[in-house]
This record gives structure tokens, sequence and C-alpha cells, in this order.
């Protein structure tokens, strides 16, 4: 089984909790994640099973969608309620406009410095493993792209922020760091995840659903492809694709340089939808087999010339077992 699951997670599990679930409840080995929640977080959570977590990396140039929930005049060690109060302060002269007047500081491609409570290493050590032996070492900023700030809700001393980003973005730290701009502190009191690129959060499904679905495979250990089981084409919409012939899929599958006549171009179904859905790159494209299904992302060789390399080959010498590519 290779494909996606668009899936809710629940507030007060990890990340790493829903996917040692979910591998249980699917029977496949190889199931990923496209961007870790905190426990404290719900929302969309991407699964990447099967030889769909070959394509992560695809994943990566979408941006994200939250709706976070920020209380001023309190900090805590790790950015967000769950973590030790360390300072509270009146935040009662701040209002809903010195707000918004910082927020513009807050968008565009900005630097921040990762928070210690985070899956980041240092000298091989997850930095959150360090700060809960009350261990604090320096980290580097690093370059986040934040597309949009929103103040969607006044509530003081709490607020609501709509904020669409790149990956790699701490929510957390913009909270804090809006604190220190205001001047009384600040830390994450809820955070929502709407949207992954192209996984929406109102078409997420259960992780209850996901569960109950163990029980459908049949003796041999194969099932049907549920509702909510998504084809390995989705992260693509809009790229070139090209249907391969059989000549083209066997050198495919052996790792050999194609050209044009291996088969039908054409494009696969969607449009972009920036920043969440990029435009598709130019040196880059989907094979398919001749029957449709997803075989390789492929790699121009020569500008002009008609020549593709395959980049990352998923289909194996058995086709058939992957979900075929969605008709609209």
């Amino acid at each position: 089984m290779d494909g996606y699951i668009n899936l809710w997670k629940p507030k007060g599990m990890t990340s790493f909790d829903v996917v040692r679930k979910v591998r249980h409840a699917v029977r496949v080995k190889r199931v990923g994640h496209g961007g870790t929640l905190d426990p404290l977080a719900e929302g969309v959570l991407p699964l990447f099973i099967g030889r769909a977590t070959r394509l992560v990396e695809y994943l990566g140039s979408g941006a994200k969608a939250y709706r976070a929930t920020v209380r001023l005049g309190m900090t805590t060690d790790t950015l967000d309620r769950e973590g030790e109060v360390l300072e509270e302060r009146d935040p009662s002269g701040v209002s809903r406009r010195d707000v918004e007047a910082v927020l513009p500081r807050f968008v565009g491609t900005i630097q921040q410095t990762p928070p210690m409570y985070s899956a980041l290493k240092h000298e091989g050590e997850r930095l959150h493993r360090m700060a809960r032996r009350g261990v604090t070492v320096e980290r580097p900023s690093r370059e986040i792209v934040v597309h949009t700030i929103d103040l969607t809700d006044w509530t003081p001393p709490a607020f609501t922020l709509d904020v669409v980003c790149e990956g790699g973005t701490y929510v957390r730290t913009i909270a804090a760091d809006i604190g220190d701009r205001l001047g009384c502190g600040a830390t994450l009191y809820g955070l929502i995840r709407s949207r992954v690129g192209p996984f929406l959060g109102d078409e997420a499904v259960s992780l209850r659903a996901i569960l109950e679905f163990e029980g459908s495979f049949h003796k041999s250990g194969a099932a049907t492809h549920p509702d909510w089981w998504l084809p390995l084409s989705l992260p693509f919409q809009g790229w070139r694709s090209l249907r391969l012939n059989e000549n083209g899929l066997q050198a495919a599958m052996n790792g050999r340089v194609l050209d044009d006549a291996s088969g039908e171009w054409g494009e696969l179904p969607g449009d972009p939808d920036p920043p969440f859905i990029p435009s598709a790159p130019e040196d880059l494209a989907v094979a398919l087999t001749p029957k449709g299904e997803f075989a390789a992302i492929l790699e121009r060789q020569s500008e002009g010339q008609g020549l593709w390399r395959p980049r990352k080959v998923l289909i194996d010498r058995n086709p058939g077992t992957s979900p075929p590519i969605a008709a609209g």
C-alpha cells in the first residue's frame, strides 16, 4: 500500500505516537509524516505510507497554515502553555493596535532562533532532551519564510493569529518574539494546523477512522483502499507527466535515460495554488506506467534535447500495486 493519509492529529499525542498507531493499523512498516506537531497542537498531519515516504521532500516546498492562540503577560521555558512559567507581567497596557503594529516585523524572509524544546540536534543529541536536563546551548538563527500573519481575534490578554508560513517555522517562537517586542512577554496557548500543502483540514480523517480500518484486512493481508487513501500524485498537481510505453517503463525501472519517444506527454490533474502548491518545476516531471500508475520522478538531462533521467523510481517489477492517478 503506497499513498498518503490526510490525518487530523488530536491534542495530547506526539506525532510519533500517531505514526506508530497508524503503522500498526494499516500493517505497513514504512510510515512517515510531513511535519511534526507538538502534543499541544492539533490539526493536519500528512502521513506518507509505503513508497510515498520517498516523496516527503516534494511536500517541503508547500506552505502550512496555522491558527495560533497567544496569551500576553506570561513566558514559559517551552514557549507554550505546557512549560514551566518563568515570568508573569501585567499586559493591560497592550492594545490591539500595538499587536497589529508589530506583526509586519514577522512577515517575509526573516531570521528565527529555534527553541531549546525542539527536535533539532546539537552534537547528535535532541535539544529537548538537553533542555529537560537543564542544559541550554547556543542555537544559530535560521532563515524562515512567513507569508502572512493576520490578527483575527482580540480577547485580552489573549489574541488569535492566522499564520501562513514555510516549513521549519516555529509558531511558538513567533508568539514569544511578539511578546518580547511588546515588552510584556507572551506564550503560545493553543495551535491548530489547518493546511499543509495540498492537504486541507476540512478534508482530514480522524485517527479513530484509521484505527477502525485495521479490522478490514483480508486474510491474505491485502486490503482495498478506503476513501481517505490518497494517491501518490497528490503533491504533484499540475506537473508535466509522461505516460510510459512498455519499453519506457522497463528503461525507467532500470534507471536508464528516457527520451520523448518513451511515451505520451500530458499534465497531472490540478492547478498551482501558491504558496501551498507551487508551480511545477521546469526540470522535473512525473512518469506514469501504461496503466496510469505513479512510476517515477524524472529529471531533465539537457535543455531542448528531450532527455530525462529517472531521479526516484517507485514502481517495482510487478506494477499494479499503487493507487492510480486521481482523475480530477
